[in-house]
């Protein structure tokens, strides 16, 4: 068996009305804010798309597909 130190493991949890209407709890701390510094991997929501940061300290205006962004696809409306 192969462990990744990048691997967590959750317990099992109910998706609730409210996280599909409005994302996860945490949701507010991944929404795109222009100025922030974004390490490698770091994911924001941006224009109702998800994003990761390509880049060590992005500070793109915002997020675009390229060298800086990787775009992971569209969110739902509700997030």
């Amino acid at each position: 068996m192969t462990i990744n130190k990048n691997c967590v493991v959750l317990e099992p949890f109910s998706i609730t009305n409210d996280m599909l209407l409005n994302g996860p709890p945490d949701a507010e701390n991944q929404v795109y804010a222009h100025g922030t510094p974004y390490d490698t991997g770091q994911q924001v929501w941006h224009n109702g798309r998800a994003w990761e940061s390509r880049v060590d300290g992005n500070v793109s205006v915002y997020p675009v597909a390229g060298a800086n962004w990787a775009d992971l696809g569209e969110v739902d409306r509700g997030a």
